[in-house]
């Protein structure tokens, strides 16, 4: 089920984090989206940060960690996702110089000295709107084809209308010329002029029949060529989709293997939380590798 945040904060670095706790303490319910399965940053990764007020000397894990606690403390939302820009080619061209012009626009009306509250909201929910219409070059190359194999299927209905109305033509040409020869035949003893006439009937009947063969041979020629180009395009689709599908697969293990992931690195800083001595009245920290 979708849920729509007020606020979705990229990174979980303490400037993420600083953030998501200020936002949360503004009465903004918030999402962080976090590439690692540690929140911190690099922070994480610092033996020592000396230059942080009034905590001289720490430990740059264990801050990382009360940042990330302060923020769940505040009931900030965390999701392990990797964002992506948003480039052209990933769009249809429609869509995307929708977003562009929206984009444009509010810049514009931004850098306006006397832009309202008002006029500045409008343009943050047209580019929303502009954003939900991006719609992208996986799915514009599939409608695509599928209207292209429609107006295929369609010129290769009309084909075959026109194919058996030559073929009934055909048939309707033999069967006057062999009512003809049958009248002929029938004249046996009468005026030649009846005969020359049924003749050239008959002439002019086989002329036709002729020609109505030569555009059944060519009709069918064109409609084994819609064949040919429909059965093509139907292959072009199922490789699309294929792909589609083979792409939305490997997202979804991908989101899974993150899940497992984040799962066992909460195990692992509850493992390191467990491994923490006191010394002196100094914290001692037992490092593994996550």
């Amino acid at each position: 089920m979708e849920k729509t945040y007020d606020l979705i904060i990229i990174g979980s670095g303490p400037a993420g984090l600083s953030a998501a706790i200020y936002a949360q303490r503004a009465g903004l319910d918030t999402l962080v989206l976090e590439k690692e399965y540690i929140s911190g940053g690099q922070v994480v990764n610092t033996a020592e940060v000396d230059n942080y007020p009034g905590l001289p000397g720490m430990n740059g894990y264990e801050l990382g960690m009360k940042f990330r606690s302060h923020a769940d403390a505040l009931e900030a939302k965390f999701q392990i996702a990797e964002v992506k820009d948003k480039t052209k080619g990933d769009y249809s061209d429609a869509s995307w110089n929708a977003f562009q012009n929206a984009l444009a626009a509010a810049k514009e009306v931004c850098d306006a000295e006397n832009a309202t509250v008002e006029e500045i909201s409008a343009q943050i929910s047209a580019i929303s709107d502009a954003i939900k219409g991006l719609e992208s070059a996986d799915k514009a190359a599939n409608e695509d084809l599928k209207k292209q194999l429609e107006e295929k299927t369609k010129q290769l209905e009309d084909k075959e209308r026109e194919l058996a109305a030559a073929t009934e033509n055909v048939t309707t040409l033999q069967d006057k010329i062999k009512d003809a020869q049958d009248q002929l035949a029938a004249l046996e003893g009468t005026s030649a002029e009846e005969k020359t006439a049924l003749e050239k009937q008959i002439e002019a009947l086989q002329g036709k029949l002729n020609t109505a063969r030569a555009e059944v041979l060519t009709l069918s020629g064109e409609k084994a060529s819609l064949e040919e180009e429909k059965a093509a395009l139907q292959a072009e689709l199922k490789k699309v989709q294929d792909q589609a599908a083979k792409d939305s697969a490997e997202a979804e293990a991908a989101i899974k293997k993150a899940q497992e992931e984040a799962r066992k690195a909460r195990e692992e800083i509850e493992k390191l939380k467990d491994s923490l001595t006191l010394k002196n009245g100094d914290t001692v920290t037992a490092y593994s590798t996550v």
